[in-house]
């Protein structure tokens, strides 16, 4: 009988460790409250731009700045984003983790401006399955 449990507790262990980890970062979104994902590139400039729009069941998301390049994001819902105000990412916070799964619950637009041109940024978002 010890033998038998002790297979079973082996055999247990092995299949768990073939679980392939779904998780997003730190946050505990995984893929499997997704409905929907996307991750897209995009170049901010010395012009507010709308990176992401309202979206009410956003489980995640996550905006990555590239370089050495600051980004001020606004989280004021339909605000403009303006230079040195907001969140500033760079090269010491170089990305911000937000959505109904994460402590910053915002599902609201998201808003980036630069300093200068051709800044690169990486938008990633998950959406809760709606029923």
């Amino acid at each position: 009988i010890i033998t038998i449990i002790f297979a079973i507790l082996i055999f247990g262990y092995w299949a768990y460790q073939q679980v392939p980890d779904k998780s997003f970062g730190s946050t505990g979104a995984t893929e499997d409250i997704c409905r929907g994902a996307s991750s897209t590139k995009l170049v901010i400039g010395t012009a507010s731009t709308e990176i992401l729009a309202t979206n009410t069941p956003r489980a995640f998301a996550r905006i990555t700045t590239f370089g050495t390049s600051t980004v001020s994001l606004s989280f004021n819902n339909g605000e403009v984003a303006r230079l040195n105000e907001g969140i500033i990412l760079g090269a010491t916070t170089t990305h911000i983790d937000f959505g109904l799964k994460t402590d910053f619950p915002y599902v609201g637009a998201v808003f980036a401006i630069a300093p200068v041109t051709n800044v690169g940024i990486q938008v990633s978002q998950c959406f809760y399955y709606t029923q």
